[in-house]
């Protein structure tokens, strides 16, 4: 995978003024020039994935299926400077993922997490 992503076709005025509802709606629009750019195989699987853990619902912002490695990729948006809350956001998910819909012919699902700056 790559460390960074360049989506100027989204033609977002203010990236840094973005909202992550709205970056997530714009990649949705950009459906085909985000699949190109993450290169072949990749294939969308959802959109505002709804997941229970516990007693408490959590929704993953993208999912995809690699074809190629046979696994899923979770992205989970955030348009601000990386915190330690949102890796631990998308490993839970991964976790759920993991035990929930993995099949056994499945390879582990990988998580993508966009952010402003890795700081």
């Amino acid at each position: 995978m790559k460390s960074h992503y360049f989506l100027e076709f989204l033609n977002i005025g203010q990236p840094y003024l973005i909202g992550e509802s709205e970056l997530e709606q714009a990649l949705v629009e950009h459906l085909q020039q985000i699949i190109i750019e993450l290169e072949n195989g990749f294939c969308f699987e959802a959109r505002q994935k709804r997941i229970l853990i516990g007693d408490e619902y959590y929704f993953i912002d993208l999912v995809s299926h690699k074809r190629i490695l046979q696994c899923r990729i979770l992205i989970e948006l955030k348009t601000e400077i990386a915190k330690h809350a949102h890796i631990g956001q998308l490993k839970s998910s991964l976790n759920y993922y993991k035990k929930n819909i993995q099949e056994s012919k499945d390879n582990a699902s990988a998580g993508i997490l966009p952010v402003k700056s890795q700081n």
